[in-house]
């Protein structure tokens, strides 16, 4: 009996076996000639690079929690295969992913993409440019272009108190805004779709609901508000 005593007392007692590590999730999207990658974790990351169709090296640095970082085509290393692409690798210090994106046709982009200006030679002393030196004017700017410009964006409360409460969301941008998500207070959101340029659309708070279901009081006070869409992310305190 003694000895059976002592086996079960030197058996070692059975731990619980460690938590799983985290799941590295990316997105991404291209939009004209940029490469966006959105990370929506709470954790940034850094020394992302982003490699569409295992073809093109996008070095990206880093990408805050809940956000976005992106990159021009043109400014990765490589060669764009033929094929479309549908996917994107991500690496960074925190893991590795893959993003699935539409099919896109990346060489077709990158030869598309205006070439840089070419300075306008000048005319000699006392006389004039001859037309063969003249210089032909480089396109204006296309809205692929304009998207490089960042997020901004603005918010503004109506309706008093009660059920008619509603936050309006402006887009300040010169171009639109797609796949977007609202989020007040990091916790609430609300899926809104695309907003246009320079446009606003006003949605009751009543819809803005958390991970758990909850729906956001009428009369809740707004310290934050977060567009998130294919574009990347801005946040404001609204009026």
């Amino acid at each position: 009996m003694l000895n059976l005593l002592f086996l079960a007392c030197s058996l070692p007692t059975t731990q619980a076996p460690p938590p799983p590590p985290a799941t590295f999730v990316a997105r991404a999207s291209i939009t004209g000639g940029t490469l966006f990658i959105f990370n929506d974790s709470d954790t940034a990351w850094a020394n992302v690079v982003a490699a569409p169709g295992d073809a093109l090296a996008c070095t990206i640095g880093v990408v805050p929690a809940k956000g976005a970082g992106q990159v021009l085509l043109k400014d990765c290393a490589g060669t764009a295969p033929a094929a479309p692409v549908t996917e994107v690798r991500v690496s960074a210090a925190q893991g590795e992913a893959i993003a699935t994106i539409p099919p896109t046709d990346l060489a077709g982009i990158l030869a598309s993409a205006p070439a840089e200006p070419v300075p306008t030679p000048r005319p000699k002393s006392g006389g004039t440019t001859s037309p063969s030196s003249t210089t032909t004017p480089s396109p204006a700017p296309t809205e692929a272009a304009a998207t490089t410009e960042a997020m901004r964006g603005s918010a503004s409360m109506s309706g008093g108190f009660g059920p008619a409460r509603r936050i309006t969301y402006n887009n300040e941008n010169s171009y639109g805004w797609s796949g977007c998500t609202l989020v007040l207070n990091d916790a609430y959101t609300y899926n809104l779709g695309t907003l246009p340029a320079r446009g606003g659309e006003g949605v009751m708070l009543v819809r803005f609901k958390d991970k758990g279901g909850n729906i956001l009081t009428s009369n809740a006070q707004i310290n934050k508000a977060t567009a998130r869409c294919d574009q990347g992310s801005t946040s404001t305190t609204p009026r």
